[in-house]
């Protein structure tokens, strides 16, 4: 449906378990790759961090869409496994629509790399305007805060 509806403008995906299927964020993906229309796309506490394709299959779908400007991650845990944030991190530096970025409630304070993750993503990524970052224990560590506020310099 996705890949062939170029009026769909907000799709609110939330709540849906797609952590839990790795095809579901596949199908996605291929979706995201080809509609050019979608503005705006919620994957709030859909459980994405519990396999690492999931977040895998979402950093290059948001490599290769132009068109989502304000992206919803919220409740998903994306700050326990390293490796899956790094991947998102990645797409975010080279993806030049979003620019409302929701990660509140990641427990991305949690480990000390996310935040150089989050800190290169923010120095290369002109395009993000609005960023919530709330609740995630970013003031747990003073390294992680300082990577943080160098990536805002």
């Amino acid at each position: 449906m996705m890949k062939k509806n170029n009026s769909i403008q907000k799709l609110d995906l939330s709540w849906n378990n797609f952590g839990k299927n790795v095809n579901n964020m596949f199908y996605l993906k291929e979706a995201l790759e080809i509609n050019q229309s979608l503005k705006d796309l919620d994957l709030s506490c859909n459980y994405l961090h519990e396999k690492g394709e999931i977040i895998i299959y979402l950093a290059e779908a948001l490599t290769l869409n132009n068109s989502i400007e304000r992206l919803v991650l919220s409740q998903n845990y994306l700050g326990e496994n390293e490796e899956n944030f790094k991947s998102l991190s990645i797409a975010l530096k080279s993806n030049k629509s979003i620019k409302i970025l929701d990660l509140h409630n990641n427990q991305l304070g949690m480990k000390e790399k996310n935040m150089i993750y989050l800190k290169d993503a923010l120095f290369k990524n002109k395009s993000i305007i609005k960023l919530n970052l709330a609740e995630n224990n970013l003031g747990i560590c003073d390294i992680n805060i300082s990577y943080f506020f160098e990536g805002l310099k």
